[in-house]
């Protein structure tokens, strides 16, 4: 592993939460919102590709290329280590104001 590559493993380890105080349950559901949620933010290419593919039935997997490859790149843009801290941060953050809330 590269020096550069272990500086930044460490920066992203600083930054985030603690892991653990998430349960396996809710590990699931995380991967569930990181999906919904850059599927969601991608809807728009997701639409136009639907329509290219209704324009052009038979030749839609030829035609449609362009689109298919847009609507790709905007879901590796959202399906990052990034993006998926984001929303396990938002996650624990909802957790723990849950817990806070209760003991009241």
């Amino acid at each position: 592993m590269s020096q550069s590559s272990v500086e930044e493993s460490q920066k992203h380890q600083k930054k985030t939460l603690p892991v653990w105080s998430l349960t396996p349950a809710e590990e699931k559901e995380l991967d569930l919102r990181w999906k919904e949620q850059s599927s969601y933010l991608c809807l728009k290419f997701n639409d136009d590709l639907i329509k290219c593919f209704n324009e052009n039935r038979a030749l839609g997997p030829f035609v449609c290329r362009s689109v298919q490859k847009t609507l790709r790149g905007c879901l590796n843009q959202y399906r990052t280590y990034e993006f998926y801290d984001k929303i396990r941060d938002e996650m624990i953050q909802e957790k723990i104001d849950t817990l806070l809330n209760s003991e009241d």
